[in-house]
């Protein structure tokens, strides 16, 4: 997963930069294109960035 390569101060950092406020959320969202599946169980989350 993306989260588990931030390290903790890059965390602090991107948490300050940005805001609680979900714009876009997706849950185990699943793609298939004829027998072909890719997209497996994919979840998102964007929040809205605070612009300064």
């Amino acid at each position: 997963m993306i989260n588990d390569t931030i390290t903790a101060k890059g965390r602090e950092q991107l948490s300050s930069a940005v805001s609680n406020e979900i714009i876009i959320e997706m849950e185990t969202v699943n793609k298939w294109y004829s027998d072909f599946h890719v997209l497996k169980d994919i979840n998102l989350v964007v929040h809205k960035v605070s612009a300064l």
